[in-house]
């Protein structure tokens, strides 16, 4: 499998927003991106928040209000991209299986 076949897939939202009942999100992962431009986004918004995670663990900066915030909103973007990576992998997988599959190869 080439791994420049493997894009993101849909429906991947996060941050809620509005009334919780309503399980509104504002942002969504925009589907067919190229799974390495997205883990390379992953890798930098991760990388952002490195130094404030191990202020916070070493008791030299507490996380509160807006920083935690931002440290909250950058980890969610982050998950929501690699899970939709994630399933851009399994779906590509189950085409190339199936392929297989019609062409008599498994």
């Amino acid at each position: 499998m080439s791994i420049s076949r493997i894009k993101t897939t849909n429906g991947y939202r996060f941050h809620g927003t509005g009334q919780a009942d309503k399980k509104q999100n504002l942002f969504t992962v925009t589907p067919n991106l190229p799974a390495t431009d997205v883990l390379q986004s992953v890798s930098d918004l991760l990388s952002t928040l490195e130094d404030p995670i191990y202020t916070a663990a070493m008791g030299e900066c507490a996380h509160e209000g807006n920083y935690a915030w931002l440290v909250h909103h950058s980890l969610m973007s982050a998950k929501a991209a690699l899970d939709a990576a994630i399933d851009g992998l399994m779906e590509a997988e189950r085409l190339e299986c199936e392929s297989a599959q019609v062409e008599g190869k498994v």
